[in-house]
């Protein structure tokens, strides 16, 4: 699989204090008739700080459904936790993510030697990991 396209690092649309499933299909349509042939889900510029997971799963299914085949997913599934991390990372390759996007652990401030055994244990899990810095 290639990575070497354009892509978006989609927002989340809210309306009202929750997502807003029509405005978020129109991005992505518009996105894809435009030439778009990735997402990212679950950025920062998607609201990854404050979106629960069933969200996150929701935004990536729909995406999934509206776009098919169309363009590559890249979930965003990283924190300052590396449980965590491979928990969300495990999730992703579940629903068909094409890709993760980790990021550094933030706050932890690990050493070298830690976020090689961060990104190796997170990778075990996951399918291919975008190391975002």
């Amino acid at each position: 699989m290639s990575f070497d396209k354009t892509f978006t690092a989609i927002v989340t649309p809210f309306l009202k204090g929750k997502i807003d499933v029509e405005s978020f299909d129109q991005l992505l349509m518009s996105q894809v008739s435009d030439g778009i042939e990735g997402f990212v889900i679950n950025g920062t510029t998607g609201e990854s700080p404050t979106l629960k997971w069933d969200e996150v799963e929701f935004l990536f299914k729909r995406a999934k459904e509206k776009i098919g085949s169309k363009a590559l997913l890249v979930l965003g599934t990283g924190t300052n936790s590396t449980e965590a991390t491979c928990h969300y990372s495990a999730q992703a390759k579940k629903l068909g993510a094409d890709a993760v996007l980790v990021v550094v652990p933030y706050y932890n401030k690990p050493p070298q030697r830690g976020l090689v055994q961060h990104f190796e244990k997170v990778a075990a899990e996951a399918p291919p990991v975008i190391l975002y810095n």
